[in-house]
């Protein structure tokens, strides 16, 4: 099934849930009462996956959502799409793209995003599309996590609490962080262009943005990964 986890007790198969219940650990419990037993005795860890959508505009209500990457934390695994000719002439908005993506994110237990978290940005704008797509009857997809089946980390809250620097961007925290920033800039033109430039200039676009994109979720995993060691992380909902 598209929602089992190995770790999260929300996702559990039943076929989980019944080696769990048979496995005995030296405190004598099962897996149930005693997980962290169970997660070691295993080698049970947590598919980290590192979020970062490109988007027209900062409302989900007045825009859409262009392209979306996700990286497997620790490696180079990526996963992407992006929007193409066919959904805008089909009128289909990014419904396509959403689905693509919600599909993705249910292949991990945590996400992990830079400024994404509820009150900011990526997971609401997602969130956001999903519930004005299915409210039109646009949307045949996998539903979006709710509360508790999937894990949030937010790399720009962890460094408001771990450090004390000028500016808490992505691109600063790569500066101090990683010694350097990669990051492509965020070009106007390109992002006017996915949507209403002509071919030629719509497919110069898309390969600027999903490069974008893709360096960001790149860059946004080093942080991460940077910062992880000197915090014990929370299994906050998504």
């Amino acid at each position: 099934m598209y929602k089992d986890s190995l770790i999260n007790a929300n996702r559990y198969s039943k076929a989980i849930i019944a080696e769990r219940e048979e496995f005995v650990c030296i405190h004598g419990h099962n897996g149930i009462r005693h997980p962290a037993c169970f997660n070691k005795a295993n080698d049970i860890k947590e598919r980290k996956g590192m979020l970062d959508i490109e988007a027209g505009a900062l409302n989900a209500d007045f825009d859409i959502c262009l392209s979306w990457c996700i990286k497997k934390s620790g490696e180079e695994e990526y996963t992407y799409d992006n929007l193409i000719k066919a959904d805008l002439v089909k009128g289909r908005y990014d419904s396509r793209l959403i689905a693509s993506l919600v599909e993705e994110m249910w292949n991990y237990d945590r996400l992990i995003t830079h400024y994404g978290s509820n009150f900011r940005f990526d997971i609401p704008f997602v969130r956001s599309r999903y519930l004005w797509l299915k409210a039109r009857e646009m949307y045949n997809g996998l539903p979006f996590p709710c509360y508790g089946e999937m894990w949030l980390t937010d790399t720009f809250a962890m460094s408001k609490r771990l450090t004390k620097i000028t500016s808490r961007r992505q691109d600063n925290l790569a500066k101090v962080m990683l010694g350097k920033d990669i990051k492509t800039r965020i070009d106007k033109d390109f992002w006017m262009a996915i949507k209403y430039g002509d071919t030629a200039t719509r497919e110069k676009a898309i390969e600027y943005i999903v490069d974008h994109n893709v360096k960001d979720a790149e860059q946004l995993d080093g942080i991460y990964l940077a910062m992880l060691p000197f915090i014990r992380e929370t299994r906050t909902s998504i």
